[in-house]
């Protein structure tokens, strides 16, 4: 089984306050990763008083978790963003698409992932049985 890395977080009672930094820290990211997704619109900026911290919740983090995870098991942020919304309806006939969808991604990538390792197999034996040092069978391959 492939682990993706992806906890389950569960609600908690008490509201918690962080600071960018904070934040960052608590879901495993950098602070430029939040500010990048605070441009692209997949994570809020929250407002702040005069002079004042902004300051994030426990809402904020699965949010962020949520987002790495998606990443991590190969959705783009375009993607992410749907699943975003996603979120809000808990649309599994929706989801169950989209994930659908990156299924066959995945397994159009191990196709031409195989095939290149056929080549590089193929390669290496060309190789293997040259007694040239002057030529190499890969270098001719690449330069075609």
């Amino acid at each position: 089984m492939y682990d993706t890395g992806c906890t389950t977080v569960r609600s908690q009672a008490v509201q918690q306050s962080y600071t960018i930094g904070q934040l960052a820290s608590e879901a495993g990211v950098n602070v430029e990763t939040i500010r990048y997704y605070q441009r692209r619109n997949l994570f809020p900026k929250p407002s702040r008083d005069l002079g004042q911290t902004r300051r994030y919740g426990s809402s904020e983090v699965v949010r962020l978790r949520f987002i790495k995870c998606a990443q991590r098991l190969g959705f783009t942020l375009r993607e992410i963003d749907e699943l975003l919304e996603l979120l809000k309806t808990m649309s599994c006939t929706k989801t169950r698409a989209i994930a659908a969808a990156k299924l066959g991604q995945v397994d159009e990538r191990i196709r031409e992932l195989q095939a290149l390792r056929e080549e590089f197999t193929a390669l290496l034996a060309k190789c293997d049985e040259n007694p040239d040092e002057s030529r190499c069978p890969i270098i001719e391959r690449i330069a075609q």
